[in-house]
């Protein structure tokens, strides 16, 4: 009988480590989801970040033609 008990606790624990190992590689596959998500987001926020600071800077190009061109004026 101890033969018996020792097959269904080892068959008991193998489906609670089957049913374990389930559970993580869904986690698993959540996971590599999530980070596909946030890699996609950060480079979203990297060419937005870009854009503004490429027109800050044609701004400022902007700017700097027009007190450019008041210096020449006064020059003259």
């Amino acid at each position: 009988m101890q033969l018996g008990l020792d097959v269904d606790d080892t068959r008991a624990r193998e489906v609670a480590f089957e049913k374990s190992l389930l559970i993580c590689q869904n986690e698993k596959t959540e996971l590599k989801v999530r980070i596909t998500e946030l890699e996609r987001s950060l480079h979203q926020h990297r060419s937005r970040n870009s854009v503004v600071e490429l027109k800050a800077n044609l701004d400022q190009i902007e700017e700097l033609k027009g007190q450019v061109g008041e210096l020449e004026d006064a020059l003259q």
